[in-house]
């Protein structure tokens, strides 16, 4: 859901931080509580929020949903495609209103104002950080079409990441079953071999599979 001001009505009662969203702010007392609910099975990492471990998984599994839609190059993160684009662009949406100097990265931008700060510059960084950030996703929302997500087992294309997410789920679950269809038929004699039965998908999903283990 998209919020359209600037309202955030939900404030911890820690540290005063305050939120647009009650789920939001549910996710923030985690921080608080030092609470990691939620764990990769790969690693047993574990981390506050489920977004970032299923953004932290890609790293194990090499997933790379998010496609620049210019160069076709894959990431992990659409952070990092969010920042790729900028390169094609040749742009520098963060701009500093003490010297005029341009940043494609916010956290470079954020450095600057420390050496304007080290100058003696009275520097308000809260709002400056704040009204670049908004001036640089006008811009980007502006000059860049939306990213599309594809999946990386049966190269679907989705527009937006909800739907990715949903398709994924599905789709890497028939995969897994199927190379476990395959790993156990690896070890079978041929004359043990037996007709199997799929509804259409599955059925694809298993020759496919099939067709790149042999």
């Amino acid at each position: 859901m998209k919020v359209h001001n600037d309202v955030r009505p939900f404030v911890c009662n820690i540290c005063s931080k305050a939120f647009a969203q009650a789920v939001n702010l549910q996710r923030h007392y985690a921080v608080h509580s030092g609470e990691r609910p939620f764990t990769c099975n790969f690693c047993n990492k574990s981390f506050t929020q489920q977004s970032n471990m299923k953004r932290h998984k890609m790293t194990h599994t090499g997933e790379k949903p998010f496609r620049c839609q210019r160069c076709g190059r894959y990431f992990s993160q659409l952070v990092n495609l969010k920042k790729h684009k900028l390169g094609h662009l040749n742009a520098k949406p963060y701009q500093c209103n003490y010297c005029e100097k341009g940043f494609t990265q916010l956290s470079n931008f954020k450095r600057h104002l420390q050496s304007h700060i080290k100058e003696g510059v009275d520097v308000d960084v809260p709002a400056s950080i704040q009204a670049a950030a908004a001036l640089a996703r006008e811009r980007l929302e502006s000059e860049q079409k939306p990213s599309f997500f594809e999946c990386m087992v049966c190269r679907a294309i989705f527009d937006t990441f909800a739907d990715y997410e949903k398709h994924e789920a599905k789709c890497h679950e028939d995969h897994e079953r199927a190379q476990l269809e395959v790993n156990q038929m690896s070890h079978m004699h041929p004359d043990d071999y037996l007709p199997m039965k799929f509804a259409v998908p599955d059925l694809d999903t298993h020759e496919i599979i099939i067709e790149t283990t042999h």
